[in-house]
């Protein structure tokens, strides 16, 4: 027996909304601290776990040379 799954636009675009708030919600409970640095080496986000363990927000190292 085959199954088959049909997801139209909007469930698509509402299972990606829900995906992201996961994500988010990960990142912003994560212990671990993170940093999401572009290929040009600048910092995008920083999880809070990284300014709480390392004391720097983004407007003090915007990129990964600083």
């Amino acid at each position: 027996m085959n199954a088959s799954l049909t997801i139209n636009s909007g469930q698509s675009k509402i299972l990606c909304l829900n995906q992201t708030r996961r994500i988010n919600d990960f990142l912003e409970m994560s212990p671990a601290a993170i940093a999401f640095v572009d290929k040009d080496g600048t910092i995008l986000e920083l999880t809070p776990s990284f300014t709480r363990i390392f004391g720097y927000t983004i407007k003090e190292i915007p990129h990964i040379d600083a």
